[in-house]
């Protein structure tokens, strides 16, 4: 399998976005947590690092 710049961009997104969502779940069901907050910090810290 041949690993291109879009390849690595598109698993690099993935990753944010799927780590926001789960941040976001967590964050949820313990309670009090603001699920939007959550998803948007996992992905802008990874977007703009």
């Amino acid at each position: 399998m041949r690993v291109t710049t879009r390849t690595l961009v598109s698993l690099v997104l993935s990753a944010a976005v799927l780590f926001g969502l789960a941040s976001a779940v967590v964050e949820t069901s313990g309670g009090g947590g603001d699920r939007t907050v959550g998803a948007e910090a996992g992905t802008s810290s990874v977007i703009w690092d």
